[in-house]
């Protein structure tokens, strides 16, 4: 079963009715401030996120989520990483972690 959790102002976070969990990510998209981090370098976008919502088949709570998007030529984006973290402060460093990744891949290949 899918637990859902609210994202207290301290960036930690307590179990949450599903309702509690819609109401406080429409607020949170509203008002852009359910991401961590979002970053564009070329082709890249980094984005990190609160998701506030936990999938039972993870073995731990993994609340927050980096992905990374790369361009193509016909300027269509796919998925090309992804990464799950059970703290604000993990997303942070996987946020920078992502971010490093990116741009050694810019470095080396474009």
């Amino acid at each position: 079963m899918t637990t859902y959790y609210y994202l207290n102002e301290d960036k930690t976070f307590r179990p949450a009715t599903m309702i509690e969990w819609a109401e406080q990510l429409e607020s949170l998209h509203l008002t852009g401030t359910y991401q961590v981090a979002d970053n564009n370098l070329g082709r890249y976008w980094i984005s990190t996120s609160w998701l506030g919502f936990n999938n039972p088949l993870d073995e731990e709570i993994l609340l927050f989520e980096t992905i990374i998007f790369k361009k193509d030529d016909a300027n269509e984006f796919h998925l090309i990483n992804q990464n799950k973290y059970p703290t604000y402060a993990e997303a942070q460093e996987g946020h920078k972690d992502a971010m490093a990744w990116v741009i050694n891949e810019i470095n080396g290949t474009e």
